[in-house]
């Protein structure tokens, strides 16, 4: 090693050094000047103030040329032994990675004002910065201190859970084969995505540094951790992460006023709160102040919420599908028993078990119309229900033991397991109907369009199938019913923040809670989340184990070559040598 910590790669490089010994042994053999007086030339000397006292000075300028080839020589030598020095600490780092928690609990207690002034400390080099919120976002990559300064000015913590895994691992590829450094500055509440610890040693393992800082801090807080819409009736829970009990004011604001509903809650305890649906958009309120805010609401949106009116027609006392609607609250049933059957202004007629000699003409006709204008007809089998003039099949014949399975999976077949039917009538469809569910090739289940509505036929026997006594069949009819009122779960227009909705006119992320338009429907947003709000929740353990971790800045070091610094200034010498022969007239 030479002095200064220096090491060279290529020894034969020395071996150039000889370049300089044939420059020396060149300025002895070149001839001696004479010297001779010449008064002319004497004068313009003296014109000058240069005498013969300065003899030393004009040796000095006739040795700068020699001087300056001899360093030019010996610098451009050393560059061919390829040396090098290793540089120790953060001046060895050329990329740095800041992970920065955006998530809904570094709101609390000015959790992430602190990280913000932590993270602009820890500018160095080409800097990136990902935000971990339910999934990393990048905003800057490898931008200067100026522009990473400017954005972390301008950024807020968004109402989502955190992701502090694959932000790590998004850091490491950012970095990629630079030498870098990653420092993840969060609240460590992690409720999404690897294990931090497990992210780090990944890091690590390809030499990639990792520095755990925490902004954590104590907080006192309650929270709607979830909502359960339902048309009818809405549940909101809540939770009380204190250590003493609290009393818990829900406010229920919408535009047909605000209602106010008062709960004592236990010390880490769960309340819920039930409360009738509201229509339109309504905003669901804690009152009491804590040190999170953005979990004391909820939004929930239930647009034109009513009770779909279904007309059965049956002559049967007690059936399962009867059973069924009944114990439905989104249905309406009005059950109506041949030859008496009323005006039909209904959305569903179900025709199930009647005595089709009983029906009048005049009620087909009366259902068809209907069904053009919007409404929708069911057609059970029965023995003889090929009486029925809008049946969508044709039947022939009977199949025994017939496993029935799903043909389309849709909104009311999906996760519905329709069991096996030990007789099923063998049916095909007529023109424009569509198989829904088949047994063995028959026709099971089958929607035609009719208009603005549908008519479904449906095959299954209840009293020769076991699909009846299954969980799923309730369900069923539920979702069927909803489904041909355009009436769809709630829950397809209330999600979590942090979702990524996709439509027709591209992505919206709902990473703030609220409500938002999407395809021309209004949607709601909320931070559901029990784990983000427990803002009480000590993070000793990941930095304990942190620690173990750990390594110091002085071990981080990397090889930097010297060779292109010293061919530079080679090259800078040679041009000062050129400046000197034009300013001495020699050119």
């Amino acid at each position: 090693m030479l002095p200064f910590g220096i090491n060279v790669i290529n020894n034969l490089g020395w071996y150039a050094f000889t370049s300089l010994a044939l420059l020396i042994l060149l300025y002895l053999m070149r001839p001696k000047p004479q010297e001779k007086n010449i008064p002319s030339l004497m004068f313009f000397i003296q014109q000058k103030g240069l005498s013969r006292k300065s003899t030393f000075f004009l040796f000095f300028l006739g040795s700068l040329l020699f001087l300056l080839q001899f360093a030019a020589l010996g610098v451009l030598s050393f560059s061919t032994t390829q040396p090098f020095t290793t540089m120790y600490g953060e001046q060895s780092i050329e990329s740095t990675v800041i992970v920065l928690d955006a998530s809904a609990s570094m709101g609390a207690n000015g959790r992430f004002n602190k990280a913000i002034d932590i993270a602009k400390g820890k500018i160095n080099g080409k800097t990136s910065i990902i935000l971990a919120q339910n999934y990393p976002v990048q905003v800057l990559q490898n931008g200067d201190r100026e522009e990473a300064t400017k954005i972390l000015s301008t950024l807020e913590p968004r109402h989502t859970s955190t992701n502090l895994g694959d932000s790590m691992l998004l850091a490491a590829d950012l970095i990629g084969n630079r030498i870098g450094k990653v420092y993840v500055i969060s609240d460590f509440i992690a409720t999404e995505g690897p294990d931090p610890l497990v992210a780090k040693r990944i890091l690590l393992s390809k030499g990639i540094p990792v520095e755990f800082i925490s902004v954590t801090s104590e907080g006192r807080n309650a929270a709607i951790v979830d909502v359960i819409v339902g048309k009818l009736k809405s549940t909101a829970v809540i939770k009380n992460y204190d250590e003493e009990e609290r009393t818990a004011t829900l406010s229920i604001v919408n535009s047909q006023g605000t209602n106010h509903i008062m709960k004592k809650i236990l010390a880490n305890s769960i309340e819920t709160i039930e409360f009738n649906t509201p229509s339109g958009q309504t905003e669901l309120r804690l009152e009491e102040k804590d040190d999170l805010e953005t979990d004391n609401h909820a939004y929930i949106t239930a647009e034109n919420i009513k009770k779909i009116k279904v007309l059965l027609v049956t002559n049967s006392e007690k059936s399962y599908l009867k059973t069924a609607l009944q114990s439905s609250k989104d249905i309406q049933l009005e059950i109506a028993e041949p030859p008496i059957i009323p005006e039909i202004n209904h959305d569903i007629i179900i025709i199930h078990s009647a005595s089709y000699q009983l029906i009048l003409p005049d009620f087909y006709q009366d259902s068809l119309k209907k069904a053009r204008n919007g409404s929708s007809i069911i057609i059970t089998y029965q023995q003889d229900v090929e009486s029925n003039p809008l049946l969508p099949v044709r039947l022939e014949g009977r199949i025994n033991n017939s496993k029935i399975s799903t043909v389309i999976i849709n909104k009311f077949t999906s996760d519905v397991d329709f069991g096996t039917s030990f007789m099923l009538p063998n049916a095909s469809v007529k023109k424009g109907a569509t198989v829904i569910a088949e047994g063995d090739g028959s026709a099971a289940l089958t929607m035609k369009d009719e208009g603005n509505g549908k008519i479904i036929y449906y095959g299954i026997i209840d009293e020769y199938s076991d699909f009846k006594t299954t969980v799923s069949y309730p369900i069923f009819w539920n979702k069927l019913i909803n489904f041909l009122t355009g009436t769809e779960d709630l829950k397809e227009y209330n999600f979590n923040t942090g979702k990524i909705y996709s439509d027709s006119s591209g992505k919206q992320y709902l990473e703030k809670a609220g409500f938002y338009t999407v395809s021309g429907n209004r949607v709601s947003a909320s931070l559901i989340n029990s784990l983000e709000s427990d803002i009480s929740k000590d993070d000793v353990n990941v930095l304990e184990e942190e620690k173990a971790l750990y390594i110091k800045e002085s071990k981080e070091k990397r090889d930097v070559k010297l060779e292109q610094y010293l061919i530079i200034a080679g090259a800078a010498i040679l041009l000062l040598e050129l400046l000197y022969i034009k300013w001495r007239g020699d050119i």
